[in-house]
C-alpha cells in the first residue's frame, strides 16, 4: 500500500452534539436529524452507485458520526474544481435542513478506498478545520490551487478563471470557499440560496444569543451572506 495525491477536504456538522441532546426531549430534532443523515447517506450512494457514479472516476465519500471526508484522486482532470463546487452543493444542501458545516480542504497523500480513509493530508485538513476555521467555512490550504492547476480540465487559463471566484479571502491567514459564488441555474436559484443562508445565520443568532462563541459563528455567516446581495 502505498499513498496517492489527493484533494481531501475534512467536514464536520456544526452543533451536533447539542442537537443530539435536544433530541432527547424533542421529537422533531430527532427527526430532522435522521433526515440530515439520510440525505449525507444519499450523497454517498449517488457518488458509489448511481447513475452518475464518480466513485470509478475518482471521488470517495466517508461519513462517521458528524463527520464527512471527501477526496478526489488529483489524476481525476479538474479535481481541484469539482471538489470545490461539489462542497459549495453540499454546503446549500444542508442549510435546506438547518445545518451548518466548518471544515478545510488540502491536497496531498492520502489513501482512501472503501475499508480505508487516512493520511497526512486528511490530518492537515482536520486541524485546519479544528484549530483555524472557527466559523462557519471551509478553509483552503496554500497549495491546493496550484495542485489544481496541475492538471486541470480545461485549458490552465481557463481553469483559473473558473476557480477564481471560488475561493475568497478576507485579508485574513487563510482562503476559504465562497459557496454562494458556486454556479447556480439561474438567479432565482442564487437568491433562494441565499436567502436561505441569510435566514439560517439569523435563527442561529437567536437561538445562541446568549452563548458568545456559537453566535459569533451565525453572525459571521450572516455577514457573509448579506454581502453576497449587495
Amino acid at each position: 500500500m502505498t499513498y496517492k495525491k489527493m484533494f481531501v477536504a475534512f467536514l464536520d456538522i456544526l452543533g451536533f452534539s447539542a442537537m443530539i441532546k435536544k433530541s432527547e426531549s424533542d421529537p422533531a430534532v430527532l427527526s430532522n436529524i435522521e433526515d440530515v443523515l439520510t440525505f449525507i447517506r444519499d450523497e454517498k450512494e449517488d457518488n458509489d452507485h448511481g447513475i452518475l457514479a464518480l466513485k470509478n472516476t475518482g471521488k470517495r465519500i466517508t461519513t462517521f458520526s458528524d463527520s464527512i471526508v471527501i477526496t478526489y484522486d488529483a489524476d481525476c482532470k479538474g479535481a481541484g474544481y469539482y471538489m470545490l463546487t461539489d462542497i459549495s452543493y453540499l454546503m446549500i444542501g444542508l442549510l435546506s435542513y438547518g445545518i451548518v458545516i466548518r471544515g478545510a480542504l488540502s491536497y496531498g497523500d492520502m489513501i482512501h478506498d472503501d475499508l480505508r480513509c487516512y493520511g497526512p493530508t486528511l490530518v492537515r485538513a482536520y486541524e485546519l478545520e479544528s484549530e483555524s476555521a472557527v466559523y462557519p467555512r471551509i478553509l483552503v490550504d496554500s497549495n491546493v490551487v496550484k495542485a489544481a492547476l496541475e492538471n486541470p480540465y480545461n485549458t490552465k487559463k481557463d481553469e483559473a478563471k473558473y476557480i477564481a471566484p471560488l475561493i475568497k479571502n478576507d485579508a485574513g491567514e487563510y482562503s476559504y470557499i465562497d459557496f454562494l459564488n458556486v454556479p447556480f441555474d439561474d438567479d432565482d436559484e442564487r437568491y433562494l440560496a441565499i436567502s436561505e443562508t441569510i435566514r439560517i445565520s439569523k435563527q442561529g443568532i437567536i437561538d445562541n444569543y446568549a452563548i458568545d462563541n456559537v453566535r459569533c459563528k451565525y453572525e459571521w455567516l450572516k455577514a457573509y451572506s448579506e454581502s453576497k446581495l449587495k
